[in-house]
C-alpha cells in the first residue's frame, strides 16, 4: 500500500514533493536503525510519520527532531491495555497492532 500526505493543513515545509520525500526519508532512516525490516509501505511507518506531523515535528534538521522521533517511536513500541469491563483479563495489545 502506498501512503501519501493529505495536503490539507500541512505545514509550509512539507508542501512540495521534494520536502515530503526528504522528511519521510529521514524518518525511514531513523526507523530502520531502530527496527530493521520496516518498509515505507508499512502501516507502522505511516503511523509514525503521521504522529510526527501532528506533533509539529516536521523539520529533521531541528535540534528537537530526534527527541520527537524517539518519543513517537517509543509510543508505537509500547502496548495499550485492551481489557474491557466485560472481559478484564484481556492481555495488553502492542500498539503497532492497533495503529
Amino acid at each position: 500500500m502506498k501512503f501519501k500526505f493529505d495536503p490539507r493543513e500541512l505545514p509550509d515545509n512539507l508542501k512540495s514533493p521534494e520536502a515530503e520525500k526528504a522528511f519521510t526519508d529521514s524518518v525511514l532512516d531513523l526507523l530502520q536503525d531502530s527496527a530493521s525490516g520496516v518498509q515505507p509501505d508499512a502501516s507502522l511507518f505511516a503511523a509514525i510519520v503521521g504522529m510526527l506531523v501532528l506533533d509539529g515535528a516536521t523539520d529533521p534538521s531541528a535540534a528537537s527532531f530526534d527527541n520527537a522521533f524517539w518519543t513517537v517511536r517509543g509510543e508505537s513500541a509500547g502496548s495499550t491495555d485492551s481489557s474491557e469491563p466485560s472481559n478484564p483479563k484481556l492481555p495488553p495489545k502492542p500498539n503497532k497492532e492497533m495503529i
